[in-house]
Formats: structure tokens, C-alpha cells, sequence
């Protein structure tokens, strides 16, 4: 988990950065992205307790999603915002100056 707790990280300050710059559409795209990154915890409880469920081996069903929660969602995240279907804030916007 440490890899998806750099990213997190990364995506915090690179958030803070855009927002100081003025970057409202950059900011709202990586708080969507950090959103996604956090909501790994949820999907992997998710994924976990359908495997017992389903009797799927839990260690190579946890060894996988521990990595796909995280991953698959970044990737959703940053496919939707780049797409340009981001409805928060137009591509353009910029705070007041």
C-alpha cells in the first residue's frame, strides 16, 4: 500500500498547487482522482468478502485487488476528467483574479 499512499500524496500536492494557481478545473480533476485512489478501501472490503463468499482463494484474490481497487478507479477517474465530461467546472476555469 505504500505505492498507492505515494500517489496519494502526489495527487494531494499537485491538488494544493492548482488551486493556488488558480487552476479550479486542475484541482476539481485531482480531488476526483484522490477520491478514487481513497475509495480503494472500500472496494477491496468489497472484493475480499465476495471472495469468502464465493470460496476464491483469498491470498491471490487479495494479492490482485489490493492492486486493482486502487488502480482501476484512478484510471476511471482520470479517463472521465480528461474526456472533457467534467460537469463541476467548465475546461477553462480559473478563480477570479
Amino acid at each position: 500500500m505504500f505505492v498507492q499512499g505515494v500517489t496519494w500524496l502526489s495527487l494531494a500536492a499537485a491538488a494544493i498547487s492548482a488551486i493556488r494557481s488558480g487552476n479550479i478545473a486542475g484541482h476539481a480533476r485531482l480531488m476526483i482522482a484522490m477520491a478514487a485512489v481513497a475509495s480503494a478501501a472500500i472496494w477491496l472490503r468489497l472484493v475480499t468478502a465476495a471472495a469468502v463468499v464465493l470460496m476464491w482463494p483469498f491470498d491471490q484474490v487479495y494479492a490482485v485487488a489490493a492492486w486493482m481497487c486502487w488502480i482501476v478507479p484512478l484510471a476511471i477517474a482520470l479517463t472521465w476528467t480528461k474526456a472533457g465530461t467534467l460537469w463541476l467546472v467548465g475546461p477553462d476555469a480559473r478563480a477570479p483574479q
